[in-house]
């Protein structure tokens, strides 16, 4: 089973999402839950993470850019974590 701290796809990510201050603030909040989860928690927040690497590549240290700080981005974000959780 993996964790934040074995996952080497997800680790640097997930450093730079939990500290950015260009992170949007869910993705920063989810990223700092994963740091925490014990193995079994972390399995389930994955699919997450991915699709929120996916969304806010750590690259974009200038800030969000417009499509990332829309209210539709955020809520695509959201929507996309409850399907994951609840399907």
């Amino acid at each position: 089973m993996a964790s934040a701290n074995t996952d080497l796809e997800m680790r640097a990510w997930l450093r730079w999402a939990s500290e950015s201050g260009n992170a949007p603030s869910f993705a920063r909040k989810v990223a700092e839950g994963a740091l925490i989860a014990c193995s079994p928690e972390y399995e389930l927040l994955r699919s997450v993470l991915i699709e929120l690497k996916r969304s806010y590549p750590e690259d974009r240290r200038s800030g969000h850019g417009d499509d990332a700080a829309s209210p539709y981005c955020f809520w695509k974000s959201e929507a996309f974590l409850c399907s994951t959780i609840f399907l």
